[in-house]
């Protein structure tokens, strides 16, 4: 298996000229994404165009890295493609926590205006459908696991833009905001 994906990503930076101009430049302006690919050299395979590539979230935030480093992206476009990876995070977050109730996390500032930077964190407030303590109580644990889960996929995730701040609820209920 080790040679076959060894030539899948040679291939891709045969194949593709840009993959490999991607790549001289990645390397060149950042450490987490040089680590990403020394972690699953496979993810290389992510800087082609048109190449199915490993299907997870660093591969993706490769990619952008890789074309902003290449000024491929203008820098509202880059704030979109982060954003696009950020949502992905938390909806692999959320998939993974597997609430017991509705649940939706919603991105505020740069998150929610669609222009994060490399720098960013996830800002979100978390909103669950239903009434009384204990789903209040399995929201909050739900909203716990997603953060944990978003950490765990190496990003950092702040819940502190609530109404009261961090001494409030970390998840609200749909009627307690309206």
């Amino acid at each position: 298996y080790a040679l076959f994906a060894k030539t899948r990503v040679f291939d891709a930076l045969a194949t593709d000229p840009k993959a490999a101009w991607r790549l001289a430049h990645l390397v060149g302006a950042s450490r987490f994404a040089t680590d990403a690919l020394v972690a699953d050299p496979e993810r290389i395979r992510a800087l082609a165009d048109g190449v199915i590539h490993a299907d997870d979230a660093q591969a993706d935030m490769v990619r952008v890295v890789a074309r902003y480093a290449g000024r491929e992206l203008s820098p509202v476009a880059t704030g979109a493609e982060i954003a696009a990876v950020g949502d992905r995070v938390l909806r692999e977050a959320v998939d993974a926590a597997a609430p017991t109730v509705p649940l939706a996390v919603i991105g505020m500032g740069k998150l929610g205006a669609r222009e994060p930077s490399f720098a960013s964190d996830l800002d979100v407030v978390f909103v669950y459908e239903g009434e009384g303590a204990e789903q209040q109580q399995e929201a909050v644990n739900a909203a716990e696991k997603v953060m944990r889960n978003v950490r765990d996929a190496g990003w950092e995730i702040d819940a502190d833009l609530r109404p009261e701040g961090r001494n409030g609820p970390l998840a609200r209920s749909m009627a307690g905001f309206l």
